[in-house]
């Protein structure tokens, strides 16, 4: 139902690392892409480098601190496809957020094939 385990099996076949190593570099690389969507959806409402940075900087202090009572993590301490489909996620509301429904709807599409109940919040 998703196509994040044929993600996975596709980058370590194409980079011929093993899991480990393609684990690693997606859960840097994810963290990096969630705060990097952060900057983009803070520069849409601020202008200020300062508050963007503030903005940027909040996000990553509570990626670890629980939902509401419910144990569950905005980001997991581990790769899997709700990682993947968030930083897509975040991207689209930028996207939207500037105007680009296109491009959002790409986005969406892409957070759909990773982690299809993610989408579903986009209706």
């Amino acid at each position: 139902m998703t196509f994040y385990p044929n993600l996975i099996a596709a980058c370590v076949r194409t980079s011929h690392f093993s899991l480990d190593a393609v684990m690693l570099v997606l859960h840097i690389s994810s963290i990096f892409l969630v705060l990097l969507a952060c900057w983009e959806i803070a520069a849409l409402c601020f202008e200020d480098a300062t508050a963007r940075w503030a903005g940027v900087c909040l996000v990553a202090a509570l990626l670890t601190i629980p939902v509401a009572g419910t144990a569950l993590y905005v980001m997991d301490e581990y790769v899997n496809p709700r990682w993947l489909a968030l930083f897509v996620s975040l991207f689209a509301i930028a996207s939207a957020l500037s105007k680009r429904y296109l491009r959002a709807g790409l986005w969406i599409v892409l957070a759909a094939l990773v982690h299809p109940l993610k989408s579903l919040g986009f209706r």
